[in-house]
């Protein structure tokens, strides 16, 4: 009896790993997965290093002008310089393992959800930590002297009682007030971009006079689509927090080792506890690119390897990366409380 010929579908040119094309399909489809879900990649500074566990990102302070004297030599001027060192955290990783005897009793295909799973929760969990960052640069003092903070701006302790379209109106005020205050703080406001949640989202949608196009409006209430307000645009996202995060502690330990109390959750998912705070009041971050800065080690990184002695795959997405604040002037916090 002849021996059929296989048709190796993994196999690169049919030879090699007959994995190989299978893995690549679960590396991309990963890839893609975290690039739809991640808002937050390509609106801050990413530094990317090899055989270190940190980088450091200067700060410059402003040249001033002034009054030259006929006859004096001109020397030049100090300028004031200072250093933000990011350090890489521990790995971020998202993993499943599929036991070979589960797949073959199952009646449809598996991993290619696995990987779309995978591939969203460091997404998500990337996310969460960037703008954990965000906030905390909204309130933390310039490393140059001469040069201002964060800003918080608050809609007073009145604001949850309000009606949505009350609240709107006073969200909205904020855009316009964070606007102004870049301006004033010579801040150039060109590329600086909105965090706000979906609930914010709608309120200011079904504000039509942010829609009235005899002022000047944008979008469509047909369409629920309000690209910006104040000249700012909107990005709605689940992940901005809205918890209290300031008792580093967890309330589920995912597994033995998971770091105790050096994690918190959020959600479904458990971020490093170096970016906690209090949360709870924050309803919209502004902020430019330069607020906020990355490091990145290892970039998404995809794993798959059989365990025969589990009789499984063991498939493991990760990244290793660290997170600061850069330029606290580039960041405004708008909060659902009075001032302190």
């Amino acid at each position: 009896m002849s021996t059929a010929n296989v048709s190796l579908q993994g196999a690169v040119n049919s030879t090699g790993d007959p994995k190989a094309l299978f893995f690549k399909v679960f590396t991309g489809e990963v890839l893609t997965a975290f690039d739809r879900k991640n808002v937050m990649e390509t609106r801050h500074r990413i530094r990317n290093i090899q055989n270190q566990k940190s980088a450091s990102f200067a700060n410059t302070g402003q040249a001033r002008g002034r009054i030259h004297v006929p006859g004096t030599e001109i020397l030049g001027q100090n300028m004031q310089h200072n250093e933000t060192v990011i350090t890489v955290d521990d790995l971020l990783i998202s993993d499943v393992f599929v036991a070979d005897i589960y797949e073959a009793m199952n009646h449809y295909e598996v991993r290619r959800d696995y990987s779309h799973q995978l591939g969203e929760a460091l997404a998500r969990t990337f996310d969460k930590q960037v703008m954990r960052v965000a906030a905390k640069a909204a309130r933390e003092d310039n490393k140059i002297t001469d040069l201002p903070g964060g800003t918080t701006l608050y809609l007073g302790s009145s604001y949850t009682g309000k009606s949505d379209l009350d609240k709107a109106q006073d969200l909205a005020d904020s855009f316009f007030t964070a606007h102004q205050t870049f301006i004033e703080n010579d801040v150039d406001p060109s590329g600086c971009f909105a965090l706000i949640r979906p609930d914010a989202y709608f309120r200011l949608v079904r504000n039509k006079d942010l829609l009235n196009v005899d002022w000047g409006g944008l979008g469509s209430y047909g369409m629920a689509e309000l690209p910006m307000v104040a000249g700012i645009p909107l990005v709605v996202t689940n992940n901005l927090p809205q918890q209290d995060d300031s008792a580093n502690t967890v309330s589920e330990v995912y597994v033995p080792g998971d770091g105790g109390n050096n994690v918190i959750r959020d959600g479904v998912d458990f971020i490093s506890q170096k970016y906690s705070d209090d949360y709870t009041p924050l309803e919209a971050v502004i902020m430019k690119p330069e607020a906020v800065g990355t490091v990145k080690l290892i970039d998404l990184d995809l794993q798959s390897q059989f365990d025969i002695r589990r009789q499984g795959t063991l498939m493991v997405a990760r990244m290793a990366v660290g997170h600061g604040v850069l330029r606290p002037e580039c960041a405004i916090e708008v909060l659902a409380s009075d001032a302190a």
